[in-house]
């Protein structure tokens, strides 16, 4: 009940305004839903991807389909009702808890990851991925538009065109992969980076 008569609202106001949802995004972060993937122990509900479905399906029915879509870990010609709409999304979106993902499998050894996970609700971080490329489209295991230079051996400088990335421009941190600093020619020679929008609290960037 808590996506209908709050989330709803939200819903209504950000399509009439045209405005990111951030308050209703905020307000998941209040009952823990930000970190709904991560472990308990580091803050997180620890939920299983069964779990994970449920709460996409009923906040894109009940609540707002646009924030299912920025928190969504995959909708995939999903038919989801909201008030009188009815929204189709027939692309494989992976956004915020495909993100989580995504530095979930790289966090047991990375103090910074692990950091950042501990954050996201207490500080409403809101992730997402910048994965598709501009000359594959969604064929994101080959990026052919992207590159990386390693600079000296603390920095490496990124060079990322993308087709979409959900949430650009509004998210706090980006799960993003390039090929290799040291690529010469084969696309399974590819590289992770996590980085972070700049502010008083994120404003690094780490290799996952």
């Amino acid at each position: 009940m808590f996506f209908y008569y709050h989330l709803l609202f939200l819903q209504v106001h950000c399509d009439k305004e045209y405005v990111y949802p951030r308050e209703s995004l905020n307000a998941m972060a209040e009952l823990g839903l930000l970190g709904l993937v991560v472990p308990e122990e580091m803050g997180g509900l620890g939920a299983s991807h069964t779990f994970a479905t449920i709460i996409v399906e009923t906040l894109a029915r009940y609540g707002c389909p646009s924030t299912a879509m920025i928190y969504d870990p995959e909708p995939d010609n999903t038919r989801m009702y909201c008030g009188l709409s009815l929204v189709f999304f027939s692309s494989r979106a992976v956004m915020h808890l495909g993100a989580c993902a995504v530095l979930l499998l790289r966090h047991h050894n990375n103090p910074k990851i692990k950091d950042l996970l501990s954050r996201l609700n207490k500080e409403k971080l809101v992730g997402t991925l910048a994965y598709s490329d501009p000359a594959t489209g969604g064929h994101f295991w080959f990026p052919m538009s992207s590159k990386a230079k390693t600079v000296d051996k603390d920095n490496v400088k990124l060079l990322k065109y993308g087709s979409w990335a959900t949430s650009a421009g509004h998210a706090d941190w980006y799960a993003m992969q390039t090929v290799s600093p040291d690529f010469s020619g084969d696309y399974s020679d590819l590289s992770g980076f996590l980085i972070f929008k700049v502010t008083d609290s994120l404003n690094h960037c780490c290799s996952l």
